[in-house]
């Protein structure tokens, strides 16, 4: 029997947080700042441009005499003279683009000493094989290609690693265009289709979204980190396809919930973040990267895909890794940004994958298996097989057999009609299935997300003591709450579960009538639907 070492990697595929404007600004490249001289756009604008972006190129005599060739004026080389004399162009922890390299190389520097700006830098490339040929056409070395696609010299390889989880960002600014005139939204959601019919078979993958809505709320686990088969990539393509841009980009609060996803796992992680643009919603990601850098077992680090970005946002993205001891990669279109999480991904480890299941194993004996939820549900205490029309206070007297884990088969002694109870540690048990029939002497397999749904009431300054409520529709005055009561809890920003469906939601003070919070609230299953008082 082959063991498998299980290692976790958050894949937080936080895709594309989007700045406000629609062009991306780069660091000027030689042949760019030649071509603005020859169109003429005039020496104020070409000065100003150079103020803000930089250049990307080393600046030395040569490159100023040939500028001033191309027709530059005493203004534009003197402002070429001073970028060249900035952090970013010394590489002072500050980008440095491709063409910068190769004109390094081209300029005589020795290899070594490009691998020395670069590591100053947080720089990653993803190179095509156009590329590496040019480089090398231009002198560059193995270490020196390898120091460009972030490998350090004497560096190991990464952890392999076992569970994935993407998180897309799909506020309103998706709607831009890439320096290439496609949708934002559409690269990115193509890329990330493409993602999930890749990964590897026995994967735990998640996905988290944000943005999905207006506020700085609007953070979802769309799919909590658990086991991934091709079956699912489908649906999954499906669902990120239906995506709509809609509201802000709070970056910080995302990756906090990265943080409570990987909260009590004993497996190595890491995070990689996809971004465009700047938190909107007043957090800090940085901080929250290096919060999670404090978990040991966070080995493969908080990394950074950069797409799109204004020069001037470089920086703080780019940090963002640098507190999550991970990586940076810069990617300006499709091709980039597929390149960029492709080269990531290649370190997943598909060797946890499980063996097929032999359908004839499931032959012969009647019984239901209960599979671990692939969202987040409370602790459950059992799953129990009950007499049809029991009430929830009635569950265990009218029980038929239970089970207190998931994957663990409860058996049925004979064909009877069933209903199955979902029981929590805390709060009332929950009717998943409703007249559950097995007529055959088979093994059937059911999945919580298909029948279960979550609503988590928040608040502000109100009493901890609050009792939140669920109720049928036919719950519908204050004096008829316990009467239809299907969930219940005490205290704000805790998970209510209950079966799919539309209820009633109820507010209960200390010493106070219950007052409707929401009527016909829908809870669709395998969601967490959010409700603020």
């Amino acid at each position: 029997m082959r063991v498998v070492k299980h290692f976790s990697v958050v894949l937080v595929l936080l895709a594309f947080v989007l700045s406000a404007s629609t062009a991306a600004a780069k660091p000027l490249t030689e042949k760019g700042l030649t071509a603005m001289v020859a169109d003429g756009p005039g020496d104020e604008k070409i000065v100003a441009k150079l103020k803000r972006d930089g250049v990307g190129f080393e600046v030395n005599a040569d490159v100023l005499e040939r500028l001033k060739q191309a027709g530059a004026s005493d203004a534009v080389l003197a402002a070429v003279a001073e970028a060249g004399n900035s952090p970013a162009a010394a590489g002072g922890g500050q980008l440095i683009t491709f063409d910068a390299v190769l004109e390094l190389l081209d300029n005589g520097w020795d290899p070594e000493d490009v691998i020395a700006k670069l590591e100053k830098s947080p720089s990653v490339f993803t190179l095509s094989v156009e590329q590496e040929k040019q480089l090398r056409d231009a002198g560059a070395t193995d270490a020196l290609i390898a120091a460009m696609k972030g490998v350090k010299q004497g560096e190991e390889k990464a952890e392999p690693i076992s569970d994935l989880v993407i998180v897309l960002d799909v506020s309103g600014s998706m709607k831009e265009t890439t320096s290439d005139g496609e949708a934002k939204i559409d690269a990115a959601k193509d890329v990330v289709s493409e993602l999930f019919r890749k990964i590897p078979e026995g994967l735990n993958v998640g996905l988290v979204i944000y943005g999905y809505k207006q506020g700085c709320s609007a953070v979802k686990v769309v799919r909590p980190l658990s086991a991934y088969t091709h079956a699912e990539a489908e649906g999954m393509v499906e669902l990120v396809q239906n995506l709509r841009p809609v509201g802000n980009t709070p970056i910080a609060l995302a990756l906090r919930t990265v943080g409570e996803q990987l909260a009590g796992r004993e497996t190595y992680c890491g995070v990689i973040l996809v971004t465009d643009g700047l938190e909107s919603c007043k957090g800090d990601p940085a901080a929250e990267a290096a919060r999670l850098a404090e978990n040991p077992l966070l080995r493969f680090g908080v990394n950074v895909v950069g797409f799109g970005l204004k020069a001037e946002e470089d920086e703080a993205t780019a940090k963002i890794a640098t507190e999550g001891g991970g990586k940076y990669y810069d990617a300006q279109n499709r091709a980039e940004l597929l390149a960029a999480v492709e080269e990531l991904t290649g370190r997943v480890d598909d060797g946890a994958v499980p063996p097929p299941v032999n359908p004839d194993a499931r032959k012969g004996r009647r019984a239901v298996i209960v599979a671990t939820p692939k969202f987040e549900l409370p602790a459950m205490k059992s799953i129990v097989l009950v007499e049809p029309d029991a009430r929830y206070y009635t569950v265990d007297g009218s029980a038929v057999n239970h089970a207190e884990k998931y994957d663990e088969e409860i058996r049925q002694p004979n064909a009877d009609v069933v209903d199955i109870w979902w029981v929590p540690e805390e709060g009332i048990p929950v009717l998943m299935v409703e007249d559950f029939n097995n007529p055959e002497r088979e093994v059937q397999e059911l999945r919580p997300e298909d029948y279960l749904g979550l609503v988590r009431v928040s608040a502000e300054g109100k009493p901890e003591e609050t009792k939140i409520v669920l109720t049928t529709l036919d719950g519908d005055e204050d004096y008829t709450v316990d009467s239809y009561m299907v969930q219940e809890c005490v205290g704000y920003g805790k998970d209510l579960v209950v079966p799919a469906g539309t209820y009633n939601l109820w507010i209960i003070e200390p010493e106070k009538t219950p007052t409707m919070l929401e009527k016909d609230l829908e809870v669709p299953a395998g969601e967490l639907t959010p409700v603020e008082n």
